[in-house]
């Protein structure tokens, strides 16, 4: 199952190893080269760098580096060991609002092809997307396209007013396995 579905949780498990050991925990077979085009998808690339570059020593539960530091070389190591099927869990979580957009644009491209699922409560994040399931209280509430959500006044719509706010409702996002063309 961990070939076809890979599953990237808000938080990542880290061994008290350098940057490159710890994202050949994916593949083991990783060239430099393959793993600093992962750390530069997930906008981490010119930080890892910074501190001494692959060879830096992550730390215990990954302290050499901020919250939202780790959170990308977590991507970054999912973006290296990519599946047909990849689950984020609030990929854009810790992330100020511009790493958060571009870190939605890399996604898009690493899934290119793939099947992706979101877990967020960032409604804006969706609207790149093709799909968006609404959950209230573990209940399905809508589901469609962001786009046409956006427009139908519904809960959707709601959390996009309120997305400078607190968000009460749950997203699943899903990139199909092909690309919209526009």
């Amino acid at each position: 199952m961990k070939k076809i579905v890979s599953y990237i949780p808000q938080s990542d498990g880290y061994l008290n190893r350098s940057v490159r050991e710890n994202m050949r925990m994916v593949k083991p077979d990783a060239t430099d080269e393959q793993i600093r085009i992962a750390l530069k998808y997930a906008k981490i690339l010119k930080t890892v760098d910074g501190k001494g570059g692959l060879d830096i020593v992550v730390g215990n539960s990954g302290s050499t580096f901020s919250g939202g530091e780790r959170h990308r070389i977590g991507l970054a190591r999912a973006f290296l060991g990519i599946a047909p099927v990849m689950v984020f869990d609030e990929p854009t979580g810790d992330l100020d609002v511009d790493t958060a957009k571009e870190i939605i644009q890399s996604i898009k491209r690493i899934t290119r092809g793939k099947t992706a699922i979101i877990v967020t409560h960032a409604p804006l994040d969706a609207l790149e997307f093709d799909r968006v399931i609404v959950m209230k209280k573990g209940k399905i509430v809508e589901d469609g396209n962001p786009l046409d959500l956006q427009k139908s006044g519904g809960e959707f719509s709601k959390m996009l007013d309120k997305s400078v706010g607190k968000i009460t409702g749950s997203l699943a996002i899903i990139q199909k396995s092909r690309i919209r063309q526009k």
